[in-house]
């Protein structure tokens, strides 16, 4: 499977692509959303999992906020890409959830994230 890895955090991304290749997963990262816009309109993957807060431009030096996320998510549901909310914020995954969104609070384990993985596509 494809999937779009969105977070600002390298070392979040960095363990999210070596679970991914362990699955035997492609996998891309972007760290910010216009990156993140790119990759989903060019590379279309099959699945993104997405921090719940990420700055908008990886150049500008911007703060990670709520918003990029989602924009993020708009753009996922337009292309019908199934999104996977993964936030170290309460607050973010109860508001996921009642968009109707699949959301985990990090840390998270593997077990749990192969778990959220398959709910999220196979709400699609």
């Amino acid at each position: 499977m494809r999937v779009l890895v969105v977070d600002d955090d390298p070392g979040m991304g960095e363990m999210l692509t070596c679970f991914l290749e362990v699955r035997g997963d492609e996998s891309q990262v972007a760290t910010a959303l216009d990156a993140a816009l790119e990759i989903l309109r060019a590379w279309q993957p099959e699945l993104v999992l997405c921090d719940g807060q990420f700055p908008a431009s990886a150049t500008l030096g911007e703060s990670p906020h709520f918003t990029s996320c989602l924009l993020m998510v708009g753009a996922c549901q337009l292309a019908g890409v199934p999104i996977l909310l993964i936030t170290g914020k309460d607050c973010i995954v109860e508001e996921a959830r009642s968009l109707g969104l699949v959301a985990r609070l990090k840390p998270i384990g593997i077990t749990e994230l192969n778990a959220a993985m398959q709910e999220a596509v196979a709400g699609r």
